[in-house]
């Protein structure tokens, strides 16, 4: 998804709201609805997220317009007036999960709108799955006629049904003899693998077996039968010309974790071409050995990897970077922090580098080091709420006292699962706006389960 347009000031109202800060969501509630309403739809309908596919926005901004009472009406026009031509672009998905969750809390014409897209948007197929378990069937009968109007013609309708394939398709098929036949053309038998017994087999033979199909497979099952012993056959199976074999041959180097091999493997580690350079199988298996060598490297003593991922994390070749990275992410030690504080505040001057916030969570390691300034302006500045939501388990790790006291009750309210989670268990309880918010938590049928029972919890331990 390509990085959104506009992102406002990070303390004004419509900053807080893009970033989908919990303080956005309270400050909100008492601004007037005249402009709470416009902010709200601009944030809806020009997405703010850098990264869809990992960064919450929908329920955040559900559950802000039905507290406003946002009317639905601009939703349902932006969505005729702007809809992608093609899923290739993004101009209308977060409106409509946006839209889908409002449904699922029966807000308003939510549904009306929803039906309505389905007979003609280009992601008709998003809302299905979320509309399909509520209850009644004159939904779902609306939402089979809007299908079929979606899909005029047979051949267009088994399109859909082979290239969204989804269980609540047959479902449909009561109130559609369309689908119900398309269902029926496009279905196939599909027949399990069959492997045979692993826990037989020695290392070697497993080695010898290991393909795309059975890899994974293969690697946990070698894991229980590595010895000491079996290092040299081990190093003698990694190649770039076996990806496969490779893999399950690092797993086994994994379980034994041989110190001597934290040069030969971090040298390894960088011979892994880009994926982009070769066919898509191989891509697949080079993958599979990017994350089998960091798993290999991690397994060893951190007396032997630090030195490395320290002369590394400076380093341009992002290769080099990305395993020193990694390797801080895990066993970072205090004589770190000065390292650690750098990469943040790079982080802080590039946004391109908020794609590296990763390394926040190197701060995980270091418990009650004290106050973190980078932590506190990343907490406040970041548009990436994921790099955010690792900021406030950093600063919760690195200074709870200060979390406590100037971001616990925010996090209440954050876009984010984690984050809110991590404010259920240490808002001081007391703030009465702080027990009021987890008692919704623990109440809210629609939040998370983590969420859900991180609140439970907390007010367990109160009565």
């Amino acid at each position: 998804m390509p990085a959104p347009e506009y992102i406002a000031a990070p303390d004004s109202l419509l900053g807080l709201l893009q970033r989908g800060r919990g303080e956005g969501y309270r400050r909100v509630l008492t601004t007037p609805r005249n402009e709470s309403h416009g902010l709200l739809i601009q944030c809806i309908t020009r997405d703010p997220r850098i990264d869809s596919q990992v960064e919450s926005r929908d329920d955040y901004y559900a559950s802000i317009a039905i507290d406003i009472e946002l009317p639905l009406e601009p939703l349902a026009d932006y969505l005729r007036q702007n809809d992608d031509p093609s899923q290739g672009s993004w101009a209308t998905p977060l409106t409509v999960t946006t839209l889908t969750e409002l449904a699922k809390r029966s807000y308003r014409n939510a549904e009306e709108i929803l039906c309505d897209y389905i007979k003609w948007g280009q992601w008709w197929n998003w809302p299905l799955d979320d509309l399909l378990s509520l209850p009644g069937d004159k939904l779902t009968q609306r939402i089979a006629h809007a299908i079929e109007e979606h899909f005029p013609t047979d051949d267009a309708l088994d399109e859909a049904m082979r290239t969204w394939p989804t269980e609540q398709f047959v479902n449909l098929s009561r109130f559609s003899s369309r689908i119900g036949v398309s269902i029926s053309k496009v279905s196939t038998k599909t027949t399990q693998d069959i492997f045979p017994d692993l826990t037989s087999l020695s290392p070697r033979e497993l080695l010898v077996m290991a393909d795309q199909k059975n890899y994974r497979s293969l690697g946990k099952a070698i894991a229980d039968v590595v010895g000491p012993t079996d290092v040299v056959l081990l190093v003698s199976n990694v190649s770039l010309e076996k990806p496969f074999v490779t893999y399950v041959a690092l797993a086994g180097l994994t379980k034994l974790a041989p110190a001597s091999l934290s040069g030969w493997l971090s040298e390894f580690w960088l011979t892994i071409p880009e994926s982009s350079e070769e066919t898509l199988s191989r891509n697949h298996g080079f993958v599979a050995l990017r994350q089998a060598v960091s798993r290999s490297i991690l397994a060893l003593a951190p007396a032997a990897t630090l030195p490395l991922a320290r002369g590394w994390l400076s380093e341009k070749h992002f290769r080099k970077r990305d395993l020193a990275e990694k390797i801080l992410r895990s066993y970072a030690t205090p004589d770190d922090i000065p390292l650690l504080r750098a990469s943040l505040r790079l982080m802080l001057t590039d946004e391109e580098a908020e794609w590296g916030c990763f390394m926040i969570q190197a701060f995980y390691n270091l418990p009650n080091v004290g106050t973190i300034q980078e932590l506190i302006d990343i907490y406040y500045h970041f548009r990436f709420s994921m790099g955010r939501s690792y900021a406030a388990e950093a600063i919760q790790i690195t200074s709870p006292e200060l979390f406590a006291k100037t971001l616990a009750l925010e996090c209440l309210w954050d876009c984010e699962e984690g984050t809110r989670e991590l404010g259920a268990k240490f808002a001081p309880l007391e703030s009465s706006e702080a027990l009021h918010r987890i008692r919704h938590l623990a109440e809210d049928s629609f939040e998370c389960e983590m969420v859900h029972k991180e609140a439970n919890s907390r007010l367990e331990r109160i009565t």
